[in-house]
């Protein structure tokens, strides 16, 4: 489900990745690789370490990478499909002792639209910038900004990265 608005950085284009055991699951936080768009956020950020100071957030379903603030990055998310799985990523991200400042929901009324957990600054309004300066908020690459704007799914690193 790809999120109306916003959102458009960090879905995966597919979550047939993100699917978790159903069986006795309790929300967590895991290792950074344990997410299944970890390798996306690498391939995008313009510190690809930056990934690995993340924490995954477990939850019934699937398991998103959560990339903390710090950087270039001043704000991040990660969009959930319930209300009740936003609720709950909130409360494992706000035991992370650094990283994840001014954690908040943005519950959506709209069936077809996720509900974003974010953290750190605000994202500029598009009218502020447009897609590229949300890319920018966000911490990603040129390159990455760039491959989004064309519509590429996936931007190629060059070797100086």
């Amino acid at each position: 489900m790809r999120p109306l608005g916003m959102g458009r950085w960090l879905v995966p284009t597919s979550v047939n990745d993100c699917s978790a055991s159903h069986e006795r699951f309790q929300p967590r936080l895991l290792p950074p690789q344990a997410a299944c768009d970890y390798d996306y956020f690498r391939e995008r950020l313009d510190d690809p370490l930056q990934a690995d100071s993340g924490v995954a957030v477990a939850l019934f379903g699937r398991t998103l990478l959560a990339v903390p603030v710090g950087g270039k990055r001043r704000g991040g998310y990660a969009s959930y499909e319930s209300l009740t799985d936003a609720l709950q990523a909130r409360d494992l991200l706000a035991a992370v002792p650094v990283g994840f400042p001014d954690l908040r929901v943005r519950w959506s009324p709209d069936a077809d639209t996720c509900h974003p957990v974010r953290w750190g600054d605000p994202a500029p309004r598009y009218w502020e910038g447009g897609d590229d300066a949300e890319g920018r908020h966000h911490g990603y690459s040129d390159n990455a900004i760039a491959a989004f704007l064309r519509g590429c799914s996936r931007p190629r690193r060059s070797a100086a990265d």
